[in-house]
């Protein structure tokens, strides 16, 4: 059982600034279950579900002792309210269209499986449904609106902003 006094802990940031990769760790060393909302939500060929489903999906997902649960569904999921502890990757624009842009490529390139079947297709990537277009018309929005959520809805969890990558990693690598 590991030391680390967070149990509950929810990973937010645009897409691209590494939450997954983040909560896979942080749940490694603190011997937690990681919750990934993408692969919560997103259902084969794309399908979606309900909001009920979704927040069933989720609950049932929370029921261990120690989770680390990442993605940006704030408005359809209570994820927050749960939480003991909120870690907000908070990165460049730059650096976040960078990381889009790379990852987009290599799942192309290399036809990786993303969720439930579920693969990025050139056709995908250059609509308004891809990940490059969701960035460019997402990362002011979520700068504008994570602020005012974590300042005034969830002020009372404790919450850790990392605006670097060094310093996330500086941070995960001092947690024994």
């Amino acid at each position: 059982m590991s030391s680390f006094p967070f149990k509950h802990i929810c990973v937010i940031g645009t897409s691209g600034s590494g939450k997954t990769t983040f909560a896979r760790v942080l749940a490694e060393k603190i011997g937690g279950d990681h919750i990934e909302l993408d692969a919560l939500y997103h259902g084969p060929n794309w399908s979606e579900p309900t909001e009920e489903e979704f927040t069933a999906r989720i609950r049932n997902a929370m029921k261990s002792e120690r989770w680390i649960i990442d993605g940006n569904y704030i408005s359809r999921a209570s994820q927050l309210q749960y939480a003991d502890l909120i870690v907000w990757l908070d990165y460049s624009f730059v650096r976040v269209l960078s990381r889009i842009a790379r990852r987009t490529l290599k799942r192309l390139i290399t036809n990786e499986e993303l969720w439930n079947g579920n693969k990025e297709s050139w056709r995908l990537a250059l609509t308004k449904n891809g990940m490059i277009y969701w960035v460019l018309h997402t990362y002011s929005r979520r700068r504008r609106e994570f602020p005012v959520m974590l300042s005034s809805k969830y002020s009372h969890i404790a919450q850790q902003r990392f605006q670097r990558p060094r310093d996330a990693d500086e941070w995960l690598r001092s947690i024994s």
